[in-house]
């Protein structure tokens, strides 16, 4: 789960309204694998933002930003926990594809991992599209709507209450989620979901005591 809420919290800080989890199992090399798409509309790399931020360690673009929610630079790793990572991104001014395979291997055998990154030739929008194969030795059963949902809600930057209080207004973010057991995205607005605001507390207590009964 921490994947979802690292790669979230990362298109937020890099100035995103939109995000996108997709996740698909696709037949890959004669096997089923699990493939993870992240998409957002923020301001996209730079060929120095790849290199020296998104696949290095411990050197995050963000440090110092204090509106900023990552700032030690470990997160992105975490991407690393699969077969293949594949970044195509778009900075505004110049599109650009980066690629790192066997990077699971690589670790467990004591290697660096080579991320290769090239210009591309075509024009992205503007942000960054992240795909990520074979995450987790596949594992999947978590990887479910409602499971994912709550957790976002409850985990990251899209639950956040701060839009609850006066003079606190934080901007405008959609989170797009389609988990394996969906066939289109769902669309899930930032503000942690609460109920209605009940003041009729003689109703309130009837009901509590209908259901002390019961017991």
């Amino acid at each position: 789960m921490e994947l979802f809420r690292e790669a979230l919290h990362n298109a937020y800080d890099w100035g995103a309204t939109e995000f996108k989890i997709i996740i698909t199992v696709s037949e890959i090399s004669g096997q089923d694998k699990l493939v993870i798409e992240l998409i957002d509309n923020g301001t996209g790399m730079s060929r120095d933002t790849i290199i020296n931020h998104f696949w290095n360690l411990g050197d995050s673009k963000s440090r110092g930003n204090q509106y900023a929610i990552g700032e030690k630079g470990h997160g992105t790793k975490i991407y690393l926990r699969s077969d293949k990572v594949l970044v195509q991104t778009n900075d505004g001014i110049d599109s650009y594809e980066t690629e790192c395979e066997g990077a699971f291997f690589s670790l467990n055998a004591g290697e660096v991992h080579s991320p290769k990154v090239r210009k591309s030739d075509q024009s992205f929008s503007k942000g960054t599209h992240i795909r990520i194969e074979g995450y987790n030795n596949n594992q999947r059963s978590t990887l479910k709507q409602d499971i994912l949902k709550d957790y976002l809600y409850w985990y990251t930057i899209l639950g956040t209450i701060e839009n609850q209080f006066p003079n606190r207004k934080l901007r405008e973010f959609k989170v797009f989620l389609q988990a394996l057991d969906r066939d289109m995205p769902e669309l899930l607005c930032s503000g942690h979901p609460f109920p209605k605001e009940n003041y009729n507390i003689n109703k309130l207590f009837d009901t509590y005591g209908e259901i002390a009964a019961d017991y």
